[in-house]
């Protein structure tokens, strides 16, 4: 029973935390109704286990140690399965054809959402039910706009009160709306064609604004946008409407599409089988582009490189030069969500007192004042649940604009920021061990990719970031 709650766990992974709930407890069941037959193998398995609970007990540590118990416990919440899942995986060994069982569950389950996700290229606006409520905005909907102006929206903005903000837009079918965390209900209105409106706030907050299509196409031109008469820059994030699961967000779409690419690749490399791994492996590289996701392309290159220099054969070859014409077909796909890449890295000038920013330099915003952070902190952290707030403390002390302040979205940079230089260095110990100790050398391409997510994003601190990192652990274990 146990072992297929980890098949039903493995095929929901894309889908749904529900539905890896679920999963998750009939696994737990079948561990506790065979609870009286393992009692011999306690002290093997944890050999396999004990960095695992290591990683864990570090993280309740951290949590003891917080002013801020109430985000500590909800950090060790989303982390039991650094706990738990070594149990389900390890304590009642899992049969051969259950084992390909959770292969061919992945595999299928990642293939129907590909297809899915890429049916938006075809299929016309709103007949796809999955969309209606993917873009974590409150308002839900489909926010396509049209192919060259998509979804138009601001990141967070710091507000005070008396602040005015007005807008002049030209275009036609358009929805605006804002919101605020300190909005009971997010504000939205339809707006007629070319128009201009402003607004005045009345308490100190922060806020985000958005332009999303009403029915079908919306056609949004000339956008100009001021708070106090300063112009603010909008963002158009195409990707929001072409992921069809609200489980996975396009940052961890990214790395589970490079993995199971990845994977595949390591079968055709190493001979095994040609047919499954062609097209499945085909399908995930070319969603992969269709999402534009960047790191999710860096990782499977360098996996690939890495799988070629292992199997250097003319057929191997071959293959890597297959994908290299996929690559040249989708040029403007990848070349475009690199040059915005490059564009905000090269604009990066320290933190804005406007606080507008794009994904990539807000990330280099974020790791300056959090090294900061982690400096004052040297020597045993800020605890885990302290790390938002002593962001804030310390933009407040330094007389800087503090609304904008997000997670670090690095988990290396996060780890040294909760424990210190000591315990960060205990961290990566123990998370090297759990990664690598019993894995396939054939997996570590896989396993990097995991690796380098850690330098853009806080994998682990949510809940389809370590479940996905999980997965990828026990997949390359040794038999």
């Amino acid at each position: 029973m146990q072992g297929w709650g980890l098949v039903l766990m493995a095929a929901f992974l894309p889908w749904s935390k529900a539905g890896l709930g679920i999963s998750e407890g009939i696994t737990a069941l079948g561990i506790l109704f065979q609870w009286n037959s393992f009692h011999k193998t306690w002290v093997p398995f944890f050999k396999k286990s004990w960095a695992f609970w290591g990683l864990f007990a570090l993280y309740l540590l951290g949590t003891l140690a917080s002013d801020s118990m109430e985000e500590g416990w909800k950090q060790i919440n989303l982390k039991h399965l650094i706990f738990t899942f070594p149990v389900y995986w390890h304590l009642i060994p899992l049969e051969p054809s259950i084992k390909k069982f959770i292969k061919n569950a992945l595999l299928f389950s990642t293939s129907i959402w590909c297809l899915l996700a890429l049916s938006s290229l075809v299929l016309p606006d709103r007949s796809y039910p999955w969309m209606q409520e993917e873009s974590g905005y409150r308002g839900g909907g489909n926010y396509f706009l049209n192919n060259e102006h998509p979804f138009a929206y601001t990141h967070q903005q710091g507000i005070n009160a008396g602040d005015s903000l007005s807008f002049s837009v030209q275009g036609e079918g358009l929805e605006f709306c804002l919101d605020s965390k300190s909005f009971s209900h997010f504000i939205s209105f339809p707006l007629p064609k070319d128009t201009t409106f402003s607004f005045i706030f009345k308490e100190n907050t922060s806020a985000l604004w958005y332009f999303k299509n009403r029915d079908g196409d919306a056609k949004i031109l000339p956008l100009d946008c001021r708070l106090n008469g300063n112009s603010i820059p909008f963002n158009h994030e195409f990707q929001h409407s072409k992921i069809p699961s609200p489980f996975t967000r396009r940052p961890i779409a990214g790395l589970l599409l490079a993995s199971i690419f990845l994977w595949m690749m390591m079968e055709l490399f190493e001979g095994k089988t040609w047919l499954i791994p062609t097209l499945v492996g085909t399908l995930s590289l070319v969603t992969l582009l269709f999402l534009e996701n960047r790191l999710g392309l860096i990782g499977a290159g360098l996996g690939l490189m890495w799988m070629l220099f292992r199997h250097r054969s003319k057929r191997n070859l071959l293959t890597a030069l297959a994908v290299v014409a996929v690559l040249l077909l989708t040029t403007t796909l990848w070349l475009d969500a690199f040059s915005r890449l490059w564009n905000e890295v090269n604009s990066f000038n320290g933190i804005d007192e406007n606080l507008v920013y794009g994904s990539a330099n807000k990330r280099l915003a974020l790791w300056q004042v959090y090294w900061q952070v982690a400096q004052e902190h040297a020597v045993l952290g800020t605890g885990v649940g302290d790390v938002l707030a002593d962001a804030q403390a310390w933009l407040i002390q330094h007389h800087q604009p503090w609304q904008w302040i997000h997670w670090p979205h690095n988990q290396y940079l996060t780890a040294l920021v909760q424990f210190g230089w000591l315990g960060g260095m205990v961290w990566l110990f123990l998370l090297g061990h759990s990664f690598f100790h019993q894995s396939k050398k054939s997996w570590w391409p896989i396993l990097l990719l995991a690796l380098i997510s850690f330098f853009t994003d806080n994998t682990l601190d949510t809940q389809q970031g370590i479940t996905w990192s999980l997965w990828m652990i026990f997949l390359g274990k040794k038999d």
